[in-house]
């Protein structure tokens, strides 16, 4: 019998910082909004910027959670790198989606995938699949 893992992200208090996550945007390959639907199997990428206006090197992990209909967690990725004074940065990750449905995109900013400080608030946005 397969084993079933569950991951629930906590909503983790965003302190004041000088690193800034803006809105997640749906995108296409080519980096273009996308102003339709999305079908079953269309690969597309949930995009946002991230803004530093430090003085200093801010290291950053950009993590996705993707949950359906139910609530349950169906993806959950992320990216991590380092973003420099003044610096803006566009960070994305893809998603296929395999059933149509109405899904929640949550993503978070924080600075590390172990320490699980946030860097900015939670956002999030809702797409239909169909």
């Amino acid at each position: 019998m397969p084993l079933l893992f569950v991951v629930l992200l906590m909503q983790s208090q965003a302190q004041a910082t000088d690193t800034i996550l803006g809105e997640p945007t749906l995108v296409d390959a080519n980096g273009m909004p996308i102003s339709g639907h999305i079908n079953v199997n269309q690969k597309f990428y949930i995009e946002a910027t991230l803004t530093h206006q430090g003085n200093a090197e801010q290291q950053f992990v950009y993590i996705v959670q993707i949950a359906d209909e139910r609530g349950s967690t169906i993806l959950l990725k992320w990216l991590g790198g380092e973003v420099g004074p003044g610096q803006m940065l566009n960070i994305a990750v893809s998603w296929t989606p395999a059933a149509s449905g109405t899904y929640t995109i949550d993503t978070f900013l924080w600075d590390g995938i172990h320490a699980q400080n946030a860097l900015d608030a939670n956002k999030s946005v809702m797409v239909s699949i169909s």
